[in-house]
Formats: C-alpha cells, structure tokens, sequence
C-alpha cells in the first residue's frame, strides 16, 4: 500500500467521522458552535391544502459552490408531497423508455432549485455534474439526485457523475434536484464534490450545508469544508 493510498483513505475516514458527528448532532439538537445559522430572510408561501412549502432564497445565496468553472447558487426550496402538482411542475416530462417511479416509503421530497453560471461558455451545449450529494445516515452513505416526472422518480444520465447541470447554448440555466424522504424526515445534510468525486468520498467536499424544514420555514446551516491533510 502506497504513501498516497494511505493518505486518502486516512482523509475519507476523516470525512466519514466528521458526518457521524454532524448527523449525530442533528438527531440530539445539539448543533455544534461552529457551525453558522442562516434563516432565509424571505416569506415562505405555504399551502396546507397540498402541504407544499416554498420559499425564494435571498441574494447573496448563503449556499454557493464552483464545480469546475461553474458557479452554482442555492435560489429556491420546496417540500411536500412528491406526486403534488406543485412538485410535478417543477420537474420534466416523461421519456420513452424510462422506468419512473415514486416510494410508498418515502412519499414527500425535497426540491433544490439552483442558479448556474459558466463564464465564457457561449452560443453552445454543455451537461457536467454539480457534485450535490446527500448524506443518509452516519456511515456516510451518499444519494445523488433524482429527476421528477408526473410518473415518478428517475435517474439523472451520466457515466460516472450525475449530470444535473444543462446548458442549451446560454452561460446560465436554472434547475430542480430532488431527493425523495419520508413525511416524518425534516433535516437533511448535503455536500458538494468536485465532478470527479460525485458519490465518492474520496475527496473532500467543497461546501457542506443542512436545511431543516420547521414551523413552515426553512433554515440553513453552513459548514466550512474540512481540510484534506
């Protein structure tokens, strides 16, 4: 075993250990000093009948990251049901050959809406991977992604990465991840890999961050990224 690969599996404990701990610290309340309580400034726009809850998020996002060149901006959030019209209307439509589907078991979702800008990119196509992943439990397993269709669920393309990120001939787009959960789950840990680190601890994360849905809000809670050593 090499210097290097000592090394690496060193920093991807590292990373696992720092997300037991954050996870552990959710399920207790107990939310370490060190991490930065952000509430969003805007309005939630709340509809008991569906319960759906959206909220637009403030300039400066407090969530934002570089995947590569591109710039990639927390803009919105919606919860609630994943078969609801509102969270239909925020997906795409259905694809021949695809097997969507929804989770008796994990019923709700949890919608990410995003601002992405590639400097220079102009007059062309480009697909690349944002690296947003969601961390499920305190071992450190990781979920990607999903796309939403009047259907269900399907995955996003891409051999290896998850490419979330469309360009169509415009150096900004805006887009919706989705992760399904259950009715009852209202806290959620994601981080953001560089593209060759989407589902792989293997590298560091370049933001870490947590939303709680509560009392129709929203709230956010940054982390600084971990230092690889």
């Amino acid at each position: 075993m090499t210097t290097m690969t000592i090394a690496r599996d060193s920093a991807r404990w590292n990373q696992k250990a720092v997300n037991a701990s954050i996870l552990q610290s959710l399920g207790s309340r107990m939310i370490p000093a060190a991490l930065v309580f952000i509430t969003l400034a805007a309005v939630a726009s709340a509809a008991p009948a569906s319960n759906i809850l959206e909220k637009k998020v403030s300039f400066p996002s407090p969530v934002q990251w570089k995947s590569g060149v591109v710039e990639i901006s927390l803009v919105a959030l919606t919860w609630g049901p994943a078969n609801s019209p509102e969270m239909i209307s925020r997906g795409r439509e259905n694809y021949p050959a695809e097997k969507p589907e929804f989770f008796s078991d994990r019923s709700y979702a949890l919608a990410l809406g995003f601002r992405a800008k590639a400097p220079g990119l102009v007059g062309t196509e480009m697909s690349s991977c944002s690296g947003l992943v969601r961390i499920k439990n305190v071992e450190g397993d990781l979920e990607g992604p999903l796309e939403l269709t009047p259907s269900g669920f399907v995955p996003f393309s891409g051999s290896p990465g998850i490419y979330d990120l469309h360009f169509r001939k415009s150096n900004t787009t805006e887009y919706w991840d989705f992760f399904p959960a259950s009715p009852n789950q209202r806290e959620f840990l994601f981080q953001a890999f560089p593209p060759s680190g989407v589902l792989s601890q293997a590298n560091n994360p370049s933001l870490s961050f947590i939303i709680i849905v509560k009392d129709n809000d929203f709230t956010i809670i940054t982390t600084a990224p971990v230092a690889q050593t």
